[in-house]
């Protein structure tokens, strides 16, 4: 069985205790902090 929509972090543990199999969220790309990383370089230098 799987539990999707409005499942936040903050729920897993009591939905781990109902015996689910699989659990969807996308609670860990909501929170997640993102970070813009560039590899430019001049080819040319």
């Amino acid at each position: 069985t799987e539990a999707t929509g409005n499942i936040t972090l903050e729920k897993l543990p009591a939905l781990g205790q109902i015996g689910l199999d699989f659990v969807s969220t996308g609670a860990l790309v909501h929170k997640a902090v993102w970070k813009d990383i560039g590899l430019d370089w001049n080819s040319h230098a």
